[in-house]
């Protein structure tokens, strides 16, 4: 009895056994059919986050094509030079801002004309920015030039994408006889396509005062550890000239500050934004700010200079520190 109770046990002992190596086995064979579902990897297998890295890579570059947008301009011309015309392509981003690529081009002609000349002046949206270049082109041919937007210039626009580049240009043009032409001055716009919507548009403007279609608006104020900077925006809606600001009088929580060497100047049908830095070592609490301009329009070799002074602005600030 003892040795039938002992060979039975054994004998349930080894089905129990048994049960567990087969349960072991069907829950190993499990993982390994379900094992990229689960994220398990085997030893000998190397992780997939190179796979993995490129897809994210992938859904980040489209989305930045989607937000940078396109710029495909061809065969168009400057308005205000004749004979010119322009290409522009390859809208790139990176963290110093944006590049592009600008053509400036002559048709073929029997007189062999040359065009020498300069980009002075780029506005994005309106914007001014600190861009410039010189050209050279010959009789049917392309002269390449690639611009670059500074992200500086940007941000002190409060700018991250933009609709429309406009590029002002200055050319002489030669003939094949050696005989130059007068100067001439024009621009040329070019738009960017957007899957995105673009909105540049500042909200909350406070006006300061408008003189000679030239308006100053108070924006907004930001900070860092070091300094308060209170935003204004200079629009020129003047179309024959630029216009350039000073400060009249400046008091802070009251009391008069001393005048910055400040002068802004915007070009004609531009807008620039720009800021005052007020130490914190002068001031820890920002609570209040009364400012004047003098304004000075029509600033050309043909027009007399026109002077303004704007009102007082006054400005309360809600516990900014």
């Amino acid at each position: 009895m003892d040795e039938y109770e002992k060979k039975s046990n054994n004998f349930i002992g080894l089905i129990i056994i048994l049960f567990i190596i087969i349960g072991l086995g069907v829950g190993a064979f499990y993982l390994f059919k379900n094992r990229e579902k689960l994220d398990i990897t085997l030893p000998w297998e190397e992780k997939p986050e190179k796979a993995k890295d490129n897809n994210k890579n992938e859904e980040d570059d489209i989305d930045k094509a989607l937000k940078l947008g396109k710029l495909d301009v061809n065969d168009k011309p400057i308005n205000g030079i004749q004979g010119l015309r322009v290409f522009a392509n390859n809208l790139q981003q990176d963290d110093k801002g944006y590049t592009f690529d600008f053509y400036v081009s002559i048709p073929e002609s029997r007189s062999k004309v040359m065009a020498e000349g300069e980009i002075f002046k780029v506005l994005v949206d309106n914007y001014e920015t600190s861009t410039t270049a010189n050209f050279y082109v010959e009789d049917g041919n392309k002269e390449k030039v690639t611009l670059r937007i500074l992200r500086t210039d940007l941000d002190s626009n409060d700018i991250e994408r933009f609709n429309e580049i406009t590029v002002y240009v200055r050319s002489s043009i030669t003939d094949g006889y050696n005989e130059s032409l007068k100067e001439s001055e024009g621009f040329v716009s070019l738009l960017i396509h957007h899957e995105i919507s673009v909105n540049n548009e500042k909200k909350g403007l406070q006006l300061v005062d408008e003189k000679d279609k030239t308006n100053i608006s108070y924006y907004t104020l930001k900070e860092d550890k070091e300094n308060f900077y209170l935003y204004f925006l200079l629009d020129n809606k003047r179309t024959t000239s630029s216009s350039t600001i000073y400060i009249k009088k400046l008091s802070i929580n009251g009391k008069s500050y001393p005048l910055p060497d400040f002068k802004e100047t915007v070009y004609k049908g531009a807008k620039k934004c720009f800021y005052l830095k007020i130490p914190k070592k002068d001031y820890k609490t920002l609570e209040s700010m009364r400012i004047s301009f003098f304004i000075v329009t029509g600033e050309t070799k043909d027009t007399k200079e026109s002077y303004y002074i704007t009102n007082d602005y006054t400005k309360t600030f809600a516990n900014k520190k």
